[in-house]
């Protein structure tokens, strides 16, 4: 970044240096589920994330110890890991601790929940059963096995259901529905579609969830 010091005839002109180098004041940023780390012995690097969705964070070497909202963890195998819920807009910070006499190569795992939309269900069959609320969307990805005209229907009036594929622009091409109404969409084969299935109705005071099934066909 760039800083300007107003003085009193002159202004002064000061490069500020902002690039993440793992100390707490410019921590690196966690963009991937998975990241390689190395840690020299008795050092200390930080971490910044900032997302809206759960993550489930561990580390594959327990001669690290991870510092979380306050909190110190151990990762031995077979340990679970560690759920974090950031506030949405708001910023985590972690640290990563070498508590050993010689350097460590690991993998910081921060996984997004299976069925949320960073990290969707793969879907293999032609459809499926889900149980959800008007509170919760659990998310496929679905790979095209040939062209055409895909078509995901639902035979309850209680559900609500998009299919989005992503073109090569990045721009996203979604199709909607509510009930037993289809969505629809073309197709190419080798495309990647992502189902996102709620209910609308049910939700955290209700007792009984909603069982939403679906099914995928594409006509050439």
């Amino acid at each position: 970044g760039i800083k300007i010091e107003e003085g009193k005839d002159s202004y002064e002109l000061v490069i500020v240096n902002n690039t993440p180098d793992g100390s707490m004041g410019k921590p690196f940023i966690v963009v991937e589920n998975e990241t390689a780390v190395t840690i020299g012995a008795g050092e200390t690097v930080y971490y910044h994330y900032r997302g809206s969705s759960y993550r489930y964070l561990s580390v594959d070497n327990a001669g690290i110890t991870v510092n979380y909202n306050g909190e110190s963890y151990v990762f031995n195998q077979g340990d679970e890991p560690v759920l974090i819920k950031p506030e949405i807009g708001e910023s985590t910070y972690l640290s990563l601790t070498n508590t050993t006499e010689g350097e460590i190569s690991c993998i910081l795992s921060m996984i997004a929940p299976l069925g949320s939309s960073e990290n969707p269900i793969s879907l293999t069959e032609n459809g499926t059963s889900v149980t959800v609320n008007c509170e919760t969307i659990v998310f496929y990805s679905f790979t095209v096995t040939k062209s055409g005209t895909l078509t995901l229907t639902s035979d309850d009036e209680r559900s609500s259901i998009s299919v989005t594929k992503v073109l090569e622009n990045d721009v996203p091409v979604i199709s909607q529905t509510e009930g037993t109404a289809p969505a629809t969409m073309d197709v190419v084969e080798g495309d990647v579609i992502t189902i996102g299935v709620s209910a609308l109705e049910g939700g955290k005071n209700d007792p009984f969830d909603v069982e939403i099934s679906f099914t995928i066909s594409i006509t050439e």
